[in-house]
């Protein structure tokens, strides 16, 4: 991926992209404000750009961007507008597919949380905490799962337990945190 470019230097194509409407135009017949696409444009060998909102629930999130030296014909540009319309459905339902792995893996984890913690297995009740912590930080992708209880009169928070993935360091056995020091 190469670095992204911000976006305010494409003020007219973000503009009209963020409202989900295409952006087309080209060397000779380009709207009056866009300026920067103006400047692009010229300094390649391209004369054509046309580029289609990729939309997910009416707002925009990207585009998909054909360039050409040649007009393009009425048709080639409907069928270049279908294409973003494949690509945003093909993102949406890859991000769906990736959000609905997760609540997964966190209902699993919940579930067997609730498991352990009514059912008595006869492990002391750190390990079945630890566990717990461990099972939550991996279902939601945390490096670092920490319970903290707070102590004398609620002045200080006391780390009880700790979950850490592989190569992230524990707080350890960190004891008195000073509440009105922190939020200071």
């Amino acid at each position: 991926m190469q670095t992204p470019v911000p976006v305010e230097h494409y003020a007219f194509a973000r503009d009209r992209l963020a409202d989900a409407k295409p952006v087309i135009f080209s060397r000779e017949s380009l709207p009056q404000g866009a300026v920067a696409e103006l400047k692009e444009l010229s300094e390649g060998p391209l004369r054509h750009v046309m580029m289609f909102p990729l939309v997910v629930g009416g707002v925009g999130f990207g585009a998909v961007t054909f360039e050409t030296y040649e007009q393009p014909s009425s048709s080639a540009m409907e069928a270049f507008g279908m294409i973003g319309e494949l690509f945003s459905s093909a993102i949406d339902r890859e991000r769906k597919d990736r959000e609905l792995g997760e609540r997964l893996r966190f209902e699993e984890a919940l579930s067997d949380i609730s498991a352990r913690f009514v059912l008595d297995t006869g492990e002391p009740l750190d390990s079945t905490v630890l566990d717990a912590l461990g099972s939550v930080g991996r279902a939601l992708g945390f490096d670092r799962v920490s319970l903290f209880e707070l102590t004398e009169g609620a002045k200080y928070f006391a780390l009880t337990n700790e979950w850490c993935a592989d190569g992230i360091p524990a707080f350890g056995t960190t004891t008195g945190l000073d509440i009105d020091e922190k939020a200071a």
